[in-house]
C-alpha cells in the first residue's frame, strides 16, 4: 500500500528489455507512456529517489532515517481506527480498478 525506499536503493527488472515484465501494462498506466518505455526497453535500474520522483515509490529517504520514517508512518497509521483505514483503501482500490486497472 505504501513504498517507502532508502534513496539510494536501486531497483529495477533488467530482462524487462528482452521479454517485458509481466507487469509490464501495468507500468503504463502507473508511470506514463515515457517512463514506461524508457525502462522497458532499455532495463535500467531507479535509485529510490527516482522512483519517487515518478511515483513508483511513496517516499524516498535517507538509508539511515528509514526504520524511523517506516516507523513514524506505522505510528500514525496505527492511530486511525481500523475500519477507516480500511474504507479508504477499499474506496482507492475501487477507483482504481473504475479505471480499468488492477
Amino acid at each position: 500500500d505504501l513504498i517507502y525506499m532508502a534513496e539510494d536503493a536501486q531497483i529495477g527488472y533488467p530482462p524487462a528489455r528482452v521479454w517485458g515484465e509481466p507487469t509490464s501494462v501495468m507500468w503504463v498506466y502507473r508511470l506514463g507512456l515515457e517512463h514506461a518505455k524508457r525502462l522497458m526497453l532499455s532495463g535500467e535500474s531507479l535509485s529510490g529517489a527516482e522512483a519517487e520522483r515518478i511515483g513508483l515509490a511513496s517516499k524516498a529517504v535517507p538509508a539511515g532515517d528509514l526504520p524511523s520514517v517506516v516507523e513514524e508512518m506505522a505510528r500514525k497509521l496505527a492511530s486511525i481506527p481500523a475500519n477507516q483505514l480500511a474504507m479508504n483503501k477499499l474506496l482507492v482500490n475501487q477507483a482504481y480498478e473504475n479505471m480499468g486497472l488492477r
